[in-house]
């Protein structure tokens, strides 16, 4: 019969095409079977599966995976090079058992199962159930995870395998290092990152010369000859002691006994002494006085005292003393003379008895002090004499040779460490401790030794110690010691520490130990394990003896501030023998919180005494510069944020002076300061604890200035020219300078102290070689006078010295007889010949003359001889003293001859000059070394006046601002007429001149103003003005000749409640409306109308006093003080910033420049006259006179209408600057003039250049000669008689303010009024309009300006001149003679070398653009864990804020009695949580009454009187690098007893605040040596190493700061090599380019893939392949060509085909170079292979499964079988597999097979795995957490314990066109299948029983359902019979 036959022999599904098109061999679906794979390869056939297997766990075991529901496989991976297997366990959520743990199947031998690591509550691996991990290495026998959102973890599998884990799952695991237990696992035992330290290594430094071994005042040496003595004798040298004393009260108590006493030093070097309490039998009691600072004061003959020697003489054993003679050059020890041993010391004075050796380097004595006189016969060894030392005695300088070498001698050393881990990774640097260098003390000398010899580094050893901290990682194997060079970015290895292994064992420990110095052991490098103290103190010890170090350490390791490890991570690899992450969060979560961090500083102390003993140089930071703090915060792990900082507040510049009291002067660069933080945030991490967020802080410090340098001072000259100075310094220093620097004089001439004055010199010229002058010698050839009578020196009269003559004659005979001779002879030979002249002024100083040269000099015979000389310039007004009054020589003049030497003299040699000006600073502490015989010269001469109103505002006028203060004016010089009159200085003609100014004025104009008002409209403002012009030339000097700006410029205004009838008010406008305003304002007048001549500033002059009045604005407008922090802002500090006491004068120049305006109009008959008013907008102005061609003509008065408020109510005028004259504007205010005006004045610019800080002046009518020196010099402007804005002034008729008609403004309003009232009738406008042309003339007259400079003095000249009595009176003309201004002067031959010289430093310039910031802490805990912690509490948070033996301070007051207890004996002992012990604890406070119940007396022992008493207070934890953490107590937390008879109490725990309260820095950038000098280099040398900021540097994000979550980046690590044992797989170093940029487009990284030597990233989006160790260039065809490359990862390429994982990483399978995933986002699953991206979906499934990603599933789980060589894609919706369900929608889960032999999907699978791996060609997958092996040939069918169905659906298709009839079905195989039932397009049916074997084939009957009428298939139109359509054939097993 026909058969129609389907092998199967396509093996696959194919749901997609119409079933009548299904091809053959294709089935439409089917069910656990698997088609032509069989085991017999009979191609075609359909098969049973194999049944999985569970190979683990019995089941009584009740947390294993296989017994527990609740657990659930979350990832596997297989290592194939080891044969084996990990999978991933965590608990159910739901549940919550909280079993995490990674198991290990071996499959060799055995197939033993191990758990590598459990974690019975889930805190260490952090597992989720609902998160798949994806992202699984292996590397040797490190397995490296990660999931997304936890920390990325490593564990090495060998070490974990020491747990020797059973599989009950009931225990932790511990965590081992080299085999030993550490107990249980942490989190950060198994994480990626690794810590790095938080601390620097304490450094020790031992010096080679001690405080004590150095020539102190207190000990001399006396007088000592050599003569005779010889090397090996014994001689003995008696010193000279100052005696320090401590005075008994009263006498023994028995009389002969002695007192004991105990002695001992703090710290700070202080020396404390303690009586002993004796017994009334004279027997110390063991009970000692309050300590007491040892001095020499309050003792007297017969005194009981105790006596100790001075430092200077306390030798130790055989140590050798060098000497050498002050006299000789240079300082110990360069010039050594003689070299002694010392052998013996006795005390000489009085009959002291020695009774206790003390600590502290001396010994005590008690007894009757019988001398004031203290002597030490101190014995010595001669060892070495210098044969040319002098015969005579010598007071030797003395010290004590260092024996040791020199460590670091010319560098500065910073010390660090890292840790070396178990698994052989480094941890970044710790932080680096500040410099180890030790300064000497202060020596330079500008000739012997120009280099300051204090600046090289003073230590023979140094110890480096608690490098072991309390919170050292467990797994820390080594400690590598680092050591750093400031002048080199190189860091070497000093050392590597390991711990000890204790008893001769393997088990190597590290221990913490007493910290104590005693208590460390050690043996070579390795620390013994010594007895734990308590939990105790860092420790770690390491002596440095040489410069010697180890390897460099690689470069890179420099720029790794922290390790950037991931904090979460979703996809990882290993390529390129690096780890990779993709799609990972950085940065950390920081909230936003109020950052006010406050930066300030302080001296360096601790018991509240500053550093003093400047001996040596100290630690300090560097005054007058800006330093700016920044916070980092840190998490856990050591990863850090940038610098958040504050901004003001944590900004702070070091001021030059300590004290707020301007009088009294407290330099801070004598001074050792350290910086301090306060208001640190507490706890500011996000609340999503996972990530761990900020737990720690450290402190960043920036300083911008460059480099500065310190110049030692050789000499000072006076600059011939202009008498300035030149300064010559040592060639040495000639880089560190160049012109236009500025340099500060720091040290004082011939003093051990600070210039006490600011300053700061610009250095206007440089010199490498002496400048001539100064070569120039100019040697006397004597001085004549004419024996006392001039006349017969000075024989013609009309040819003597007089200003102005250039030619003399003086008698030859009376030079001869006054030993002056061969004139002649030296002018003929050329020599060049000057003179000078001189006068000895009443005080005894010598007056001298300007140089003047001669250019003739002839001999004429005569009677008598004489000479005539000529000079080179006439004799200058400031000379013009050589005559007492016209035509009558000085009585005391003199003439000097001189003539010129020039030559390289040797005082210039190898030296540099440099020109700075001269000023009060250089007279008072440099000009002293120009020379002892100190004598004067005159560098300005003028004749003065006196010009005092009789009647103003006076200081004694009591004023209060708002009141009306009853002013008479009538004494007021406020008309032109008066001024006229003054200005006549007593003359007849009206002149300019200078005078002492105590006259009124109208207004003031301010030198400038910063911007107009705001609210100015209209045409009027001066950008209208500008742009009416189409010019910008009057704007070429700003705004400061704007008279529209002139106004009151006092302080004090009009009382705030005046209102007055402005002239404005009463003008109409057009619409005949008023405008009205009586608003009078600051700037419109006030009671202060003058200012004083001569007179010392009380409170009126105070800039901040609210009363005061006198004080003077910038501009007429705007605050006065800054509201907000009450600084200046429109004030002005004139008077100094207190008004406190200053002398002051004004001193002004009147009729200055030229008049401004004639007082002419443009048009004189206007022709329209209503054009003259004009009301535009509201603006009233004067616009033009003929309808508009005209503006008013100021000439040249600018004015820009720039008037306060109300614009519209004050004088507006347009402005036509067609007849400016620019120079007559901008030298309106200028009194030396202009040559183009003919008014320049010559002797005016000498003045003014003298006016300035430093010059000094008298006057010619003080008998006594007194010097006054100006120490400043302000300029101002005013205007005398008429103002042009309206003012108010006092009607003393009336009583009340008015309005001054005198002004341009009156005259402008009335005119305009007279328009508007008249509207247009011109009957007063004639007149009104005369009278505006008069103001304008008046106000530009230069008699209306006066230029007047407020002078502040050294000292009082009215208590000299008396006004008001001699200069007062109405409008009174006092001719006060002369003003003259002096400059010292030394003669030609006295310049002076100091041994003691001065010391310059140069100004740094500013690094404005540098935002760098240097690590200058440690990191610190942002809050403690407290007691009351639900977790457990981590107390190396506490131990970073006090550490065991850190010294504890009390800063409640009354605890200073006690304050040696406190600094000395009390110590951090524990802490627990935020409660420290302390030892010995705080003495408790009692007998006093209880503050808050005074009834109640307080009690030592109870803790809460004790609580109540220190609540509030702080605690300072004080660390030997002059750092402390001060943190506020909360309350007491122990009392304890220390004598239960005395009942003595002590307070030994403390609970504090958890939050830091301030720190105090060891930061320090130079060293203070006490004299105002702050060196940071050494030797000060040029080029030489100096301090810097810190090596670790950071800086602010300009952006805001966010967690970052990189979706689309890559990241990746250092190297590993196991055969080089690198391991630099937690290094992911910033600085580096380790990261790798995707594009946006593409999506999430999901999931990562090393292929070969490539790197696939599976994006969301896109599949891209990424070049690891190379890179690609393309052709022009675009293909590419691989290159070689550094590059990590090179270039990226996305595969064709728009395709991506979407979010599923956990559906990635691979096998080989081919990988299978599925990708949701667009319905289709992929296979990556060689060829590319395939969408493998497509091969007869695509429909099926766009359907099927739509559903709502937990997961898609994608797993490849080696074995069957099968992708299987497991749909998990949190159902189990159920073949009677309609498995195939899209709610239901299932597998389903991809088979890559025959390219298709073959069949659903009834097993849903959690994961699936293959290993050894073996395949597992996991369920339940418990491991199932597949392929079991015993079973089929059976999956994870449940039995299943196998079917197929066949689709018979053949000519489907033909009608079919099916009789029987048949199938060749083996019996059990069934028929379930056929289907026809027209009919249903099915077989007839059991399927009956007939030769070798199944046979069935097909049979109808019954659905016909027939009962049955209808054969009646079918062709011919056949077997049929095999609907579903089942297997039943």
């Amino acid at each position: 019969m026909p058969e129609i036959k389907n092998t199967f022999i396509k093996g696959r599904m194919n749901l997609d095409l119409d079933e009548r098109l299904t091809p053959n061999g294709e089935y439409r679906e089917a069910l656990n079977i698997e088609v032509s794979t069989s085991d017999d390869s009979d191609i075609g056939t359909v098969q049973n599966i194999a049944a999985n297997q569970s190979i683990m766990f019995p089941s009584n075991l009740a947390n294993s995976p296989g017994s527990n529901p609740n657990l659930i496989c979350i990832g596997s991976i297989s290592d194939e090079k080891n044969n084996c297997l990990y999978w991933f366990v965590t608990a159910d959520i739901t549940v919550n058992t909280g079993l995490s743990t990674i198991i290990k199947h071996d499959l060799e031998g055995t197939g033993s199962f191990t758990p590598v690591i459990i974690d019975t509550n889930n805190s260490v691996l952090q597992f989720n159930n609902n998160i798949n991990i994806t992202g699984i290495n292996i590397v040797d026998d490190f397995l490296f995870f990660t999931d997304g959102v936890n920390e990325p973890k490593k564990i090495n599998i060998k070490d974990f395998e020491e747990n020797g884990h059973t599989l009950d799952f009931t225990t932790t695991s511990n965590f081992y290092v080299n085999g030993v237990s550490t107990g249980a696992v942490t989190k950060e035992d198994v994480t990626v990152i690794k810590k790095k330290p938080t601390k620097p290594p304490v450094v020790e430094l031992i010096k080679t010369i001690d405080v004590d071994d150095i020539n102190v005042s207190s000990a001399t040496i006396q007088p000592f000859s050599f003569d005779g003595i010889s090397v090996g004798d014994t001689i003995t040298i008696n010193f000279d002691l100052e005696m320090f004393v401590v005075v008994q009260a009263g006498a023994p108590n028995v009389t002969g006994d002695v007192v004991t006493y105990a002695t001992y030093e703090d710290i700070a070097g202080n020396t404390y002494q303690l009586e002993e309490i004796l017994d009334s039998n004279g027997v110390g009691t063991g009970s000692y006085t309050a300590p007491e600072l040892v001095d020499n004061t309050g003792f007297g003959l017969g005194d009981f005292v105790s006596v100790r020697d001075a430092k200077g003489i306390s030798f130790p054993t055989d140590s050798i003393i060098i000497l050498s003679d002050p006299a000789l050059p240079g300082s110990l020890p360069n010039n050594t003379q003689v070299r002694l041993m010392y052998n013996s010391k006795i005390i000489i004075g009085g009959s002291p008895t020695p009774i206790v050796d003390a600590p502290g380097n001396f010994t005590a004595f008690a007894g009757t002090l019988a001398s004031n006189d203290l002597i030490a016969e101190v014995t010595f060894t001669v060892l070495s004499i210098d044969n040319t030392l002098p015969s005579s005695p010598i007071a030797f300088d003395y010290m004590i040779e260092a024996d040791k070498e020199i460590l670091f001698e010319k560098d500065f050393s910073r010390f660090a460490y890292r840790y070396k881990y178990k698994d052989g990774e480094y941890s970044a640097f710790g932080p680096f401790s500040q410099v180890a260098f030790e300064a000497g003390q202060f020596s330079i000398h500008p000739t012997r030794e120009p280099y300051n010899t204090a600046m090289e580094n003073n230590i023979s050893k140094i110890i480096l110690k608690d490098f072991v901290t309390n919170d050292i990682p467990k797994d820390v194997v080594e400690i590598d010691l680092l050591y750093k060079p400031e002048n080199s970015n190189i860091i070497y290895s000093l050392d590597t520490i390991k711990p000890f292994l204790e008893n001769g064992s393997s088990n190597p420990v590290w221990t913490t130990i007493n910290g104590s110095t005693n208590a460390h052991e050690f043996a070579g490098n390795y620390i013994y394990n010594l007895p734990v103290y308590q939990q105790a103190s860092d420790t770690g010890y390491y002596e440095i003896t040489t410069d010697t170090v180890h390897a460099a350490i690689p470069s890179n390791q420099s720029l790794r501030l922290y390790d950037n490890v991931p904090k979460a991570a979703k996809a990882q690899d290993f390529t390129a023998n690096r780890l990779i992450y993709g799609n990972y969060t950085q940065n950390l979560s920081i909230k936003d919180y109020d950052n006010n961090l406050s930066l300030n500083y302080e001296s360096r102390s601790i018991d509240q005494t500053d550093v003093s003993d400047f001996i040596l140089g100290l630690k300090s930071v560097k005054s007058q510069r800006t330093y700016q703090a920044g916070i980092s915060f840190l998490d856990l792990y050591g990863r850090e944020t940038p610098i958040f900082t504050s901004g003001e507040t944590s900004t702070l510049k070091i001021p030059f002076n300590k004290s707020a009291d301007p009088l009294v002067f407290d330099g801070n660069a004598s001074k050792s300061n350290r910086l301090t933080i306060r208001n640190i945030p507490g706890v500011i991490g996000s609340n999503n604890a996972r990530y761990e967020d900020p737990h720690f802080f450290k402190i960043f410090i920036k300083e911008t200035s460059t480099e500065y340098y310190n110049l030692v001072l050789d000499r000072v000259y006076r600059a011939e020219d202009d008498g300035n100075l030149w300064l010559s310094f040592p060639s040495s220093d000639r880089n560190k300078i160049k012109e236009d620097d500025f340099i500060i004089l720091k040290k004082q001439l011939n003093e051990d102290a600070q210039v006490d004055e600011e300053n700061k010199f610009k250095v206007i010229d440089i010199k490498n070689e002496a400048p001539k002058f100064i070569r120039a010698k100019y040697r006397n050839l004597g001085e004549a006078d004419g024996g006392g009578n001039l006349s017969d020196l000075f024989i013609d009269p009309s040819l003597q010295p007089t200003q102005g003559a250039n030619k003399i004659v003086v008698s030859k005979e009376q030079l001869s007889d006054e030993q002056i001779a061969d004139l002649q002879k030296l002018f003929d030979e050329n020599f060049k010949l000057s003179i000078k002249f001189t006068k000895v002024m009443s005080s005894g100083v010598v007056l001298n003359s300007t140089r003047y040269f001669i250019t003739s000099l002839t001999s004429f015979d005569g009677s008598p001889d004489y000479y005539s000389i000529s000079l080179e310039k006439t004799i200058e007004s400031q000379d013009s003293w050589v005559e007492s009054s016209v035509g009558v020589l000085e009585p005391t003049l003199k003439i000097v001859f001189f003539k010129e030497e020039i030559d390289e003299w040797e005082e210039f040699q190898g030296r540099f000059f440099v020109k700075i000006l001269s000023n009060i600073t250089t007279a008072k502490y440099l000009e002293q070394q120009i020379g002892e015989n100190l004598q004067q010269i005159l560098s300005a001469r003028l004749q003065l006046f006196a010009l005092i109103d009789d009647s103003k505002y006076l200081a004694n006028n009591n004023y209060n601002q708002g009141t009306v203060t009853n002013l008479s004016s009538t004494g007021i010089s406020d008309a032109r007429a008066e001024w006229q009159e003054a200005l006549k200085f007593g003359g007849n003609v009206v002149t300019s001149g200078w005078f002492i100014d105590g006259m009124g004025s109208v207004a003031q104009q301010p030198l400038q103003y910063s911007t107009a008002p705001t609210g100015l409209t209209g045409p009027n403002v001066a950008s209208n003005n500008q742009s009416a012009l189409g010019s910008t030339t009057f704007f070429t000097h700003g705004n400061e000749f704007d008279v529209s700006a002139s106004g009151n410029l006092f302080k004090a205004g009009p009382p705030s409640s005046l209102s007055i009838g402005w002239i404005t008010n009463f003008i109409p406008d057009f619409n005949q409306s008023f405008l009205y305003d009586f608003t009078v304002y600051q700037n419109d007048g006030g009671p202060v109308d003058g200012v004083e001549g001569i007179f010392t500033a009380d409170g009126q002059y105070n800039v901040y006093s609210t009363s005061a009045g006198r004080a003077w604005r910038k501009q007429p407008y705007g605050n006065f003080l800054d509201p907000v922090n009450n600084t200046l802002l429109y004030g002005e500090d004139v008077y100094g910033d207190s008004g406190s006491n200053g002398h002051y004068m004004h001193l002004s120049f009147a009729g200055v420049g030229v008049n401004l305006h004639n007082g002419n109009l443009p048009v004189d008959n206007p022709g329209n006259i209503t054009d003259l008013y004009d009301h535009y907008a509201g603006n009233l102005a004067l616009t033009n006179f003929t309808g508009g061609s005209y503006l008013i003509d100021l000439q040249n008065i600018e004015n820009f209408n720039a008037q306060q408020n109300n614009r519209k109510k004050v004088c507006n005028v347009f402005q036509d600057y067609s007849n400016r004259d620019n120079e007559k504007v901008i030298s309106q205010w200028d009194p030396i003039g202009r040559t183009s005006l003919n008014n320049f004045s010559q002797s005016n610019k000498v003045l003014i250049d003298n006016l300035n800080t430093g010059a000094r002046f008298r006057f010619t009518n003080d008998n006594s000669n007194t010097i006054f020196t100006i120490k400043k010099v302000v300029e101002k402007r005013l205007y005398n008689h008429t103002a042009w804005n309206r003012r108010v002034v006092w009607d003393s008729t009336n009583n009340e303010y008015i309005e001054d008609t005198g002004t341009v403004h009156y005259a402008w309003a009335d005119l305009a009024k007279e328009l508007g009232i008249n509207n247009g009738v011109t009957t007063n406008v004639e007149e009104k309009r005369t009278n505006l042309k008069n103001k304008l003339r008046d106000f530009g007259a230069k008699d209306n300006r006066r230029t007047m400079y407020v002078i502040e003095l050294d000292k009082d000249p009215s208590l000299l001149l008396n006004p008001p009595d001699e200069l007062a009176g109405p409008l009174t003309t006092v001719d006060s003679t002369f003003i003259e201004f002096l400059q010292n002067y030394v003669s030609d031959e006295d310049v002076l070398l100091s041994d003691n010289p001065a010391i310059f430093e140069t100004e740094p310039k500013e690094n404005v653009d540098l935002d760098i910031y240097h690590e200058v802490t440690q990191a610190y805990p942002l809050q403690l864990d407290t007691q009351s912690a639900i977790n457990p509490i981590d107390n190396r948070k506490s131990y970073l804020i006090g550490s065991v033996h850190d010294i504890v301070r009390c800063t409640k007051e009354e605890y200073n009695i006690d304050i040696n207890q406190q600094l000395l004996d009390t110590r951090v002992y524990n802490w627990n949580g935020d409660v420290v012990e302390i030892n010995s604890g705080l003495t408790p406070q009692f007998g006093m009454p209880l503050p808050s119940d005074p009834s109640v007396t307080v009690a030592a022992n109870n803790i809460n009187h004790q609580t109540e008493l220190l609540a509030g207070r702080f605690l300072q934890f004080h660390k030997t690098d002059g750092s402390y953490v001060e943190v506020e107590i909360d309350s007491v937390d122990s009392i304890s007893t220390i004598d239960t008879i005395n009942l003595t109490y002590s307070i030994t725990k403390i609970k504090v605040k958890p939050i830091i309260n301030k720190l105090g820095l060891s930061y320090h950038n130079c060293y203070s040596f006490g004299n105002g000098v702050e060196s940071n280099r050494i030797r000060d040398d040029f080029n030489k190493p100096f301090v810097k900021n810190g090596f670790k540097v950071s800086t602010t994000l300009q952006e805001q700061y966010l967690e970052d979550k990189r979706t689309n980046s890559l990241i990746f690590s250092g190297l590993y090599n196991k055969s080089t044992s690198l391991n630099d797989l937690n290094q992911f170093i910033m600085a580096e380019k380790i990261t790798k940029e995707l594009e946006p487009t593409y999506g999430s990284i999901q999931k990562l893939f090393a292929r070969d030597s490539d790197l696939i990233a599976l994006c969301e989006d896109k599949i891209v392949q990424i070049y690891a160790d190379k890179d690609a260039i393309f052709n022009a065809d675009g293909n590419p060509q691989l290159i070689a490359s550094e590059k990590v990862l090179g270039q990226s390429r996305p595969f064709v085909g728009e395709y991506g994982i979407s979010k599923n990483p956990e559906s990635f399978a691979s096998s080989s170079y081919r990988a299978y995933f599925a990708d949701k986002q667009r319905g289709a699953v992929l296979r990556l292979s060689m060829d590319g991206l395939t969408p493998i979906s497509e091969a007869g499934m695509k429909d099926w499964f766009r359907d099927k990603f739509k559903g709502d599933y937990f997961n898609i789980i994608g797993s490849y079988d080696v074995n069957k060589d099968n992708y299987h894609l497991s749909f998990d919706f949190g159902n189990t597999f159920n073949s009677n369900d309609n498995f195939k929608s899209t709610t239901s889960s299932v597998t389903v097979t991809y088979k890559e032999a025959v390219k298709g999907w073959v069949s659903f699978k009834g097993f849903i795995q959690e994961s699936g791996v293959s290993c050894v060609s073996d395949y597992f997958t996991f369920r339940n957490g418990e491991i199932w092996k597949h392929n079991i040939d015993d079973q089929k069918n059976n999956f994870y314990g449940q039995s299943q169905t196998s079917f197929v659906t066949a689709v018979f298709n053949n000519v489907p066109t033909a009608v079919k009839h099916f009789n029987t079905l048949n199938y060749d195989g083996q019996q059990g299948w069934f028929c379930q039932f056929i289907n026809t397009d027209l009919e249903n049916g099915s077989t007839l029983g059991d399927f009956i074997n007939k030769e070798n084939k199944y046979f069935a009957t097909i049979v109808n359902d019954g659905l016909n009428e027939n009962g049955g298939l209808d054969t009646s139109s079918f062709n011919f019979q056949g077997v049929g359509i095999a609907d579903t054939i089942d297997y039943n097993i």
